[in-house]
């Protein structure tokens, strides 16, 4: 009997002292900057596949067809995305963004024009 309660009493404490499992960190949530840095896929009025890459440094490339279109920089200002294009007297253009960054299905509302709809890839 004393065996019996020894090897409990022994086991309880060795179960009050297992080692607990150790938490995941967790992930730094993104600036507004980091989450809207990426690449996006999306189609131009005539149709044609057009790519824009945001960098975190605030500048960004388009190409169309895989060929380099605009250049410039971009902003996050009063909650929409504004890009100025590197070309002589340009003026930014902003669009309101909609739809979820998580899975990467967005809408670009221009403040003149029609909506654009992009797939955020990276």
């Amino acid at each position: 009997m004393r065996n019996i309660l020894l090897i409990a009493a022994l086991a309880s404490l060795a179960a009050c002292s297992a080692a607990k499992p150790t938490e995941a960190p967790t992930e730094k949530p993104k600036t507004p900057d980091e989450a809207m840095a990426g690449t996006y896929e999306y189609s131009g009025p005539d149709g044609k596949k057009m790519m824009s890459v945001l960098d975190i440094n605030h500048t960004y490339t388009d190409t169309t067809s895989g060929v380099v279109s605009e250049t410039g920089t971009w902003a996050l200002t009063d909650g929409k995305v504004c890009f100025t294009s590197s070309a002589a007297g340009a003026s930014a253009q902003c669009y309101t963004m909609s739809g979820s960054q998580k899975d990467g299905n967005l809408t670009a509302t221009p403040d003149k024009g029609d909506p654009l709809k992009l797939d955020k890839v990276s």
